[in-house]
């Protein structure tokens, strides 16, 4: 049953009138009021957040911030809000001890990070750097950075996933590098409004766009007055921007080259570079060696060409520079413990399936 709130009688009648100014001191707005809930709206409410690309899970997190499952969102079209709490991002586990795993590889995302803490702290792992962002703190993760992070139970504040369009052809540009640190206090009213306004979605009209655009130039101004951020900081943010930089050339010319067989010093005389200068700008950027970066490459390709064609294995083998038939069958086979023939039987079974 619905009960109309909408009056009856005059409005100008005194008690009439009453009657409304009672309802908007309430903050009453709605021209109805339905029925009770089933569920008592005191208690932890469970919200959904959206869609986990990568295990295809809905992200549900409980209106008391605390999350059912820690999610590990995957860059999108849209621009996204998560409470901070809930974002985890890391790479595979690099080892364990004892039966426990001690730390997990950083891991590249395709969209910007904006993190603020308001309560607690967490840390952020870059390939060589750990950078804690305590209570009060925003920090930016370009895109393209590999990080991994884990927020501990009780953190409070937002992750802000901005897609990287989004983020071209605004007057002033986002960082090219990390930058984490205090905001300047003129900034710090702003910060928490813009990154919340922000995180409704995508703009879906030219007014939206604009006020997107101009949220993000919000945060683009105070990411460029962060107080106390150390000129060593800067330097690195730098160095870590060209490896990044240097990374991506690296795979392109590798992606594009496959079939020629190049080796890493051939790669790297492309790239106009020493072997050690690339390899460790591998290692800055993605916290792996250029060589298994390489080998990550063509493994890819050949997962993808047995589940996307029905090329020869020979085909492939020459096709991605594996130096014969042998050489791709048993590096397929050490690097995911199966074979090329049942992995595309399975995966021809599998969009049967579907």
């Amino acid at each position: 049953m619905i009960h109309s709130l909408r009056p009856q009688q005059n409005p100008d009648v005194p008690h009439e009138a009453a009657t409304r100014e009672r309802l908007a001191t309430a903050a009453i707005n709605a021209p109805r009021v339905q029925e009770p809930p089933r569920m008592d709206p005191r208690l932890p409410q469970p919200v959904e957040l959206g869609e986990d690309t990568d295990s295809k899970a809905r992200i549900r997190v409980f209106s008391s911030g605390k999350p059912e499952a820690l999610p590990r969102p995957a860059p999108g079209d849209g621009l996204r809000l998560m409470p901070l709490e809930g974002f985890f991002w890391s790479g595979p586990l690099l080892g364990r001890h004892e039966g426990l795993a001690c730390a997990a590889a950083p891991r590249v995302r395709g969209d910007h990070v904006i993190i603020l803490v308001t309560e607690g702290g967490c840390s952020i792992d870059l390939p060589k750097k750990r950078h804690l962002v305590s209570a009060g703190r925003i920090a930016f993760i370009p895109a393209g950075t590999a990080f991994s992070t884990k927020p501990p139970p009780g953190v409070r504040g937002w992750a802000l996933l901005v897609p990287v369009q989004l983020a071209q052809g605004l007057p002033d540009p986002l960082p090219h590098g990390f930058r984490c640190g205090f905001p300047n206090p003129a900034d710090r009213p702003l910060l928490e409004p813009a990154i919340v306004s922000l995180g409704q979605g995508s703009p879906r009209s030219s007014i939206e766009t604009k006020a997107t655009a101009f949220q993000i130039g919000l945060l683009t101004l105070a990411l460029s007055r962060i107080v106390g951020v150390p000129e060593v900081q800067d330097s690195h943010a730098r160095r870590l921007d060209e490896a990044r930089q240097l990374t991506e050339r690296f795979l392109s010319v590798a992606a594009e080259n496959l079939a020629q067989g190049w080796t890493i010093a051939e790669l790297a005389g492309k790239l106009e570079c020493t072997v050690a200068h690339l390899d460790q700008s591998c290692h800055d950027s993605r916290g792996r060696s250029a060589l298994e970066l390489l080998y990550d490459l063509r493994l890819q390709r050949a997962a993808a060409l047995l589940r996307g064609s029905d090329m020869s294995f020979e085909h492939i083998a020459l096709e991605l520079g594996y130096s014969g038939l042998g050489h791709f069958l048993r590096t397929f086979a050490a690097s995911t413990g199966r074979t090329p023939e049942s992995f595309r039987t399975d995966g021809h079974s599998a969009v049967l399936g579907d």
